[in-house]
């Protein structure tokens, strides 16, 4: 697990967060990434059970890591127990 992997993390330790609001906290914690770099990595973390989708916009019909400009902003993720583990909380 990358640093950039453990940062993503921790957006989500309080509560559920919407990609944006990954993207804003990256931002502040002055890592720079494309939203591309960003998708890739959360759809990794949902791949590696660490994330979850909390709330999905498409209704199910759209992979989160095939989704557009139109949904992507709207999926909302938590973290799993697993997750937490790798965060030690």
């Amino acid at each position: 697990m990358t640093d950039l992997d453990k940062m993503i993390l921790r957006t989500f330790i309080d509560e559920e967060n919407t990609f944006f609001q990954v993207e804003n906290y990256l931002n502040y914690k002055g890592i720079t990434q494309t939203r591309e770099q960003i998708k890739s990595r959360l759809g990794t973390l949902l791949d590696m059970g660490l994330v979850k989708l909390f709330d999905d916009p498409s209704g199910g019909k759209v992979n989160f890591k095939d989704s557009n400009d139109e949904f992507e902003e709207d999926y909302w993720f938590v973290l799993t127990e697993e997750g937490k583990s790798h965060l030690n909380v």
